[in-house]
């Protein structure tokens, strides 16, 4: 007496599955965030679209699903074939056999081998967006672009332990590099602008796996609707430095060994990075590697 089960039937349909989640994870989740070559896009897209991230976390945890049943639908004897190697061969073939006892036509089944693969991929892929992980403290914002900001630490240079304090309280204005901050795209170079004696503000510098994109830049308008956005969101509880910071004769060098400043990661149709930084009157600052600078006040948003 002959079984009505038919293996090959509930294996055609989990394939159907996966050829119907297929283009969304192979396809459109690739390619809305992993850019070939350029680690530092990839992080801000990342960073940009969590929800699609996790979703494309999800969406191969399902086909890593699928893929087990499909193992598993098949018939026990025709599972593996024997071979010499050290390890069974998978019984893989594009079309049906006829088995000639039977008078049936069979599927093969693929085996374990994408079970194998899949884990494979994960366990790397895990690996590799380890160095892309954000801190667990930021703010994000979706409006009027999509960015997060985050506290990054400053390793300050050995040459600052050598400035002349006395000259820089002089300063009508000076540029000096103090140090180097971690980033979602790279290390990058922190530069304090130095007017009348006192550091007025901060700014990225030379950040070498940072690329400019060719998209329209945004206008200071639209920066600045950005900058109360974050103001709002209460990207001053990340900390960070408030300016202006006084330079006397008598000042220790501790004044320009800042601790840790506030990054703001922007990947829409552009890609930039932002330094974050309050003022005594209250304003939020920003200067962006491609974008420019410019304040806002925290309240009015002008």
């Amino acid at each position: 007496m002959s079984s009505t089960r038919n293996p090959g039937r509930v294996a055609g349909f989990l394939h159907l599955l996966l050829c119907l989640s297929g283009p969304i994870r192979l396809i459109y989740i690739p390619g809305k965030l992993f850019v070939h070559g350029n680690a530092a896009a990839t992080a801000g897209n990342i960073a940009a679209h969590e929800s699609l991230f996790r979703f494309g976390i999800v969406s191969d945890l399902f086909a890593g699903v699928i893929v087990i049943f499909v193992a598993l639908a098949a018939p026990p004897q025709h599972a593996f074939r024997s071979s010499p190697g050290f390890l069974p061969s998978p019984s893989c073939r594009a079309f049906p056999r006829n088995d000639s006892r039977s008078g049936r036509t069979t599927p093969h089944s693929p085996g374990f081998w994408p079970i194998i693969v899949f884990l494979f991929n994960r366990i790397w892929e895990k690996k590799m967006k380890k160095a892309f992980k954000m801190p667990a403290k930021r703010v994000t914002i979706t409006k009027p672009f999509r960015a997060v900001a985050y506290l990054a630490k400053v390793h300050s240079f050995e040459s600052v332990n050598y400035l002349d304090m006395g000259a820089l309280s002089r300063a009508k204005h000076a540029i000096v590099e103090i140090g180097t901050a971690e980033t979602h795209a790279g290390s990058i170079t922190v530069v304090a602008h130095i007017r009348d004696g006192a550091i007025v503000a901060l700014a990225p510098k030379g950040c070498a796996d940072c690329h400019e994109r060719k998209g329209k830049k945004p206008g200071k308008a639209l920066l600045k609707s950005a900058s109360h956005a974050f103001a709002r969101a209460g990207i001053g509880r990340l900390g960070g430095p408030k300016l202006p910071i006084p330079i006397t004769p008598t000042t220790t060098v501790a004044a320009l060994k800042i601790g840790s400043i506030t990054i703001t990661s922007i990947d829409v149709h552009w890609f930039d990075i932002c330094i974050y930084y309050t003022t005594d009157d209250g304003s939020f600052c920003y200067w962006c590697l491609f974008g420019g600078s410019g304040c806002v006040d925290a309240i009015s948003g002008a």
